[in-house]
């Protein structure tokens, strides 16, 4: 929630996807490019260690390795939405993890990477922009 408020409801969010869709016209617009730029790095950097601390104490401990895992899955959503489609990202992530928690009623836990990647090279060899995906 706080991601879309920010990218869609503040003047930073719509700097963010001007620069993104079209720099040149960001630049022509006004939009600081390299103060923007830094500012969507740092706010990467702040939202990744918020995860790593949280993952850390749900799993009780850390390693440089912790969210592997959960980055492979990340990719793999955002392929199968489409890349830059944020709504259908939060679709996808649902749809699999209900798909992955029905699976491992049936199949060992560790198939559960193995359906996501299925499932992700299904939707790139029929629709390559992904399910929500649209033409840029």
């Amino acid at each position: 929630a706080f991601l879309f408020w920010l990218l869609y409801r503040t003047r930073t969010g719509r700097a963010f996807r001007a620069i993104a869709e079209d720099p040149a016209g960001a630049r022509l617009a006004g939009i600081p490019l390299l103060k923007t730029g830094f500012m969507s790095y740092a706010l990467t950097g702040v939202l990744g260690g918020i995860t790593a601390v949280l993952m850390s104490v749900l799993l009780g401990s850390a390693s440089a390795g912790l969210g592997d895992q959960l980055g492979h899955k990340v990719l793999a959503v955002s392929i199968i939405a489409g890349l830059g489609n944020l709504k259908g990202g939060l679709v996808a992530g649902l749809l699999l993890g209900i798909l992955e928690a029905l699976i491992q009623g049936y199949l060992a836990g560790s198939w559960s990477n193995a359906i996501a990647f299925v499932i992700m090279l299904v939707v790139i060899l029929i629709k390559p922009r992904g399910i929500f995906g649209s033409r840029l």
